[in-house]
């Protein structure tokens, strides 16, 4: 009989508005994103975008790096700090991930009137 709040963090963020579409009779009493993925702060190539299309087709496991750096992450320089001694932390993509998180994005663009549960976004950035 605990209320269920669902937390979600940057990419995580977007995976707990995705879920909360695409199971709107959860039983989940309010969503809290903090810093959502909705967009992409860095511009991708062109050649990058171009190789994961054709990549997700012939090769989806192969990796290239990403330009996103850690301290386009944050701007706490002590968190920052945690990130590149993080093994966890990895600098590339794969095409399914990459193309998955784009298409994720656009997805909540076109259906964020859908979201009718209660909501609260944490974030510096613009959304």
């Amino acid at each position: 009989n605990i209320p269920l709040f669902l937390l979600g963090h940057s990419m995580g963020g977007m995976i707990t508005f995705q879920f909360a579409l695409q199971n709107p009779n959860a039983p989940v009493k309010a969503y809290i994103l903090s810093s959502p993925a909705f967009g992409v702060k860095v511009q991708v190539p062109y050649f990058k975008d171009q190789a994961a299309r054709v990549l997700m087709h012939v090769a989806p496991k192969f990796t290239i790096p990403h330009q996103i750096t850690y301290e386009d992450l944050s701007r706490d320089s002590d968190l920052i700090k945690t990130y590149y001694k993080d093994p966890l932390r990895h600098t590339k993509f794969s095409a399914p991930l990459y193309l998955g998180i784009l298409e994720a994005m656009e997805s909540a663009k076109l259906r964020a009137n859908e979201f009718k549960a209660p909501l609260l976004i944490i974030s510096k950035g613009v959304l």
